[in-house]
């Protein structure tokens, strides 16, 4: 009993000559156990893993194809809920002849990315072969809607030769920017392409069709190729802009390279209030640069069928936009600054020179 006291007499001794600066070495040294017992006893069950896939724009094997659609529906008390419909289609072909092919898939993985900085894993398949296509959904949870920003694909495939393949995809949801970039100009012309009358010739044509459909907006799109025998790439999403200017993110289609046309459609809910369509559509073509489209059109000015499309625009050699016409007034201002201060050193000058 005496050799315990005796102990404990020792300790307290040797606590009582700490200095502050001990003190706080010790209380350190106890939160860094603390933290290294929580982390071995409560390890974290969640944690965001970004896979670090390429987005292909050449010729591939296999090409997937995703289609996405914003679902947004109001119920009498005017809640809105988003849900997005996700369809992929993986279609096979060969590089060489750029024909359909068959490809044994042996495993299918697919995540996305979403706004809310977490990932989404979808329901993985297996042992099927190209094509295929897998339909997923990303629902309103709590309230939240879940809005992707990417999307992951991982492939365990095997090619012609019976060889085991794997490869991985990557799609980024292409953004609005900037509104005021946006036109009536819906084509891509090809300078490389020309008519019997020299002219150039278009090699994509975006299109939108509607119409009003009880109490939904019924919108159409297809996405027209002049000349499919040329690989090809073509990114495109559309956005819904309400009167109150809300930007409403709907039908996507990433990864299109096959084929030389694609359509696809979804009602809007007119208690939405929708008024104008907007879309952006990125065509990559092997050895040159993207070329981009920035469409916006009235829901009200839209044809009501394919079947009564107007004619091409004309692409004016001189587009005047929003950029351009900042970029005069500031150049315009910079030059009558230096007129102004040229001028006003003149003077100066001369009058120096008089006296």
């Amino acid at each position: 009993m005496k050799t315990v006291d005796a102990n404990r007499k020792s300790i307290n001794d040797v606590i009582m000559k700490l200095n502050k600066p001990a003190y706080v070495g010790i209380i350190l040294v106890y939160i860094v156990i603390l933290l290294i017992l929580t982390i071995v006893f409560f390890p974290k069950s969640s944690f965001l893993v970004i896979p670090s896939y390429d987005h292909h724009t050449e010729a591939q094997e296999i090409q997937p194809l995703i289609r996405i659609i914003g679902i947004r529906n109001v119920d009498d008390n005017g809640k809105v809920t988003t849900n997005y419909s996700v369809v992929v289609e993986l279609n096979g072909k060969t590089t060489e002849t750029n024909v359909a092919g068959k490809y044994p898939i042996g495993r299918f993985q697919m995540s996305s990315l979403l706004e809310s900085d977490t990932v989404q894993y979808f329901t993985e398949q297996q042992n099927r072969t190209t094509p295929i296509t897998h339909t997923f959904s990303l629902n309103d949870l709590d309230g939240k809607s879940r809005i992707p920003e990417e999307f992951y694909i991982k492939l365990n495939y095997t090619d012609n030769d019976n060889v085991d393949q794997t490869t991985t995809f990557k799609e980024e949801i292409l953004k609005i920017g900037n509104q005021n970039q946006y036109n009536n100009i819906n084509i891509i012309v090809d300078k490389e392409m020309e008519v019997a009358e020299g002219e150039s010739q278009r090699q994509v044509r975006l299109n939108f069709v509607g119409k009003v459909e009880q109490n939904n907006f019924a919108l159409r799109m297809s996405i027209e190729i002049t000349d499919d025998t040329r690989p090809y790439h073509i990114d495109m999403q559309s956005w819904i802009v309400t009167e109150t200017g809300e930007v409403l993110p709907h039908i996507g289609v990433y990864g299109f390279t096959t084929n030389n046309s694609y359509q696809t459609s979804d009602g809007i809910d007119l208690d939405l209030k929708p008024k104008y369509v907007f879309s952006r559509l990125v065509y990559h073509e092997e050895g040159k640069k993207p070329q981009n489209i920035y469409y916006k059109e009235s829901l009200s000015n839209l044809p009501t069928s394919f079947n009564n499309l107007p004619e091409d625009p004309e692409i004016p050699s001189f587009k005047l936009t929003f950029t351009t016409i900042q970029y005069i007034i500031i150049g315009v201002s910079v030059a009558v600054i230096i007129v102004a201060i040229t001028g006003a050193i003149i003077k100066k000058k001369k009058s120096e020179d008089v006296k």
